[in-house]
């Protein structure tokens, strides 16, 4: 049975899907001033590279016997698949900041806002439907009724689903609060190369870009060979967070060397 514990830790994490995006479009209007153009093309860029080209892409190369010899090494599949993910998101920040952003490139607090969209949305896509799904399959094991799902399965996709079910049987209610933590950090992560590959636009800093792609790939596989090794996932996100921090600390000092406002986007003064 998954306990009563669980399924409303699980319906916490939904809302907080909802919720990440609602509050950083808050911030974007009251205290940054800032029209939500960046926020949105944020979001339609996650769902066009990462769900829709980098998927395909996926499916083109795993499915060919190279692609079955990456599944079969840990540390391929984690090194292909971060370097997947930076090139295809990395590469959807830049051709967005250059040519969909170019009314926005003045003010580089919109940096920010088209950051918070690219995450928000992620963080939104990944915590809604995972917990719904979470959520679905909990009630079929507490009614007994697993059979919905598994009686048009083959005994692999059989076996990979009890796996699932057992998961979510020994999970402590605890352990579900890592994915917003986790998605939190990865947003922090997502402003972090937004205002970095913004940089590389702006200023025309190219080389900005593939650091953007290297430093993404790298969390992306570190993150993925960790969870290979079974350790615990507050450890493992501990870890993440602390290379995000890293991550974001350089993103800020590029920032008070290159970052400017336009008065026009200002906060208005209380004098005002």
């Amino acid at each position: 049975m998954v306990s009563t514990a669980s399924i409303i830790t699980m319906a916490f994490c939904l809302l907080a899907g909802i919720g990440l995006p609602t509050a950083f479009i808050l911030v974007i209007l009251k205290i940054f001033k800032l029209r939500l153009r960046p926020f949105w093309i944020g979001c339609a860029v996650w769902v066009i590279f990462a769900i829709v080209l980098e998927q395909i892409f996926h499916k083109l190369v795993l499915g060919t016997p190279t692609g079955s010899s990456i599944k079969a090494n840990v540390l391929w599949m984690a090194l292909y698949g971060g370097l997947a993910a930076g090139i295809f998101e990395e590469t959807g920040r830049l051709l967005a900041i250059r040519h969909t952003l170019k009314k926005e490139q003045a003010n580089d607090m919109n940096a920010l806002s088209y950051g918070m969209g690219h995450g928000g949305c992620e963080a939104a896509f990944i915590l809604i439907f995972g917990m719904i799904s979470n959520i679905i399959c909990s009630i079929l094991i507490n009614t007994g009724t697993t059979g919905l799902i598994t009686a048009s399965l083959n005994a692999e996709q059989t076996a990979a689903a009890q796996k699932a079910f057992d998961t979510l049987i020994n999970t402590s209610p605890v352990s579900f609060l890592a994915s917003p933590a986790e998605r939190i950090t990865a947003i922090l992560l997502h402003i972090s190369l937004s205002v970095i590959v913004w940089f590389a636009v702006t200023r025309r800093k190219i080389y900005l870009y593939p650091i953007a792609i290297l430093l993404h790939a790298s969390v992306d596989s570190i993150s993925m060979i960790l969870t290979h090794k079974g350790l615990s996932i507050w450890l493992i996100e501990s870890i993440i967070l602390v290379l995000t921090i890293v991550v974001a600390a350089a993103a800020f000092l590029l920032w008070k060397t290159k970052g400017r406002m336009c008065p026009e986007y200002m906060p208005p003064t209380p004098a005002e």
